[in-house]
C-alpha cells in the first residue's frame, strides 16, 4: 500500500480465494487493513458478513465534495473460496445472502460491483 500512501490515494479492497490460505480469516484481514491503515487511507469496511464461509459485502459511497451527496456507489463483494456447492476448488461464488443484502441496498445512483472472481 506504500505507493498509495505516498500519493495521498485512498482505497479499497475485497479478499478473494486465495486470502483464505494463510493463518488469518477473511475478518482478521479486513480488520488488520482498517485498523493499520484506516488513517492512512484505506476506505476497507467489514459489512455484511454471509454465513458460516465469512465473505464480506459492503458499498462504499462517492460523494459531491461540496454537498457530500452521493453520485455513485461502489460495491465491493467477497468471493470467498468455497464454490456454491461446497468443495473447496479455488474458486469461490457469491452467496445467496450476499445477494440478498445486494438487492436490499438503495439503489437511488448508479453503481458498480467489484469481486474478485468475476461471476458469468
Amino acid at each position: 500500500v506504500l505507493p498509495m500512501r505516498q500519493r495521498n490515494i485512498p482505497w479499497a479492497f475485497t479478499a478473494g480465494n486465495h486470502d483464505r490460505e494463510g493463518e488469518w480469516n477473511a475478518r482478521q484481514i479486513y480488520e488488520y487493513d482498517m485498523t493499520k491503515y484506516g488513517p492512512f487511507g484505506s476506505l476497507t469496511k467489514v459489512g455484511f458478513m454471509a454465513d458460516e464461509h465469512d465473505q464480506n459485502a459492503y458499498m462504499l459511497s462517492v460523494e459531491d465534495s461540496l454537498s457530500k451527496r452521493s453520485l455513485f456507489a461502489i460495491y465491493l463483494i467477497d468471493s470467498g473460496h468455497v464454490d456454491c456447492d461446497g468443495d473447496w476448488n479455488y474458486f469461490g461464488c457469491i452467496r445467496a445472502t450476499q445477494m440478498e443484502w445486494f438487492a436490499h441496498q438503495n439503489h437511488s445512483v448508479p453503481g458498480i460491483i467489484y469481486m474478485h472472481i468475476p461471476s458469468p
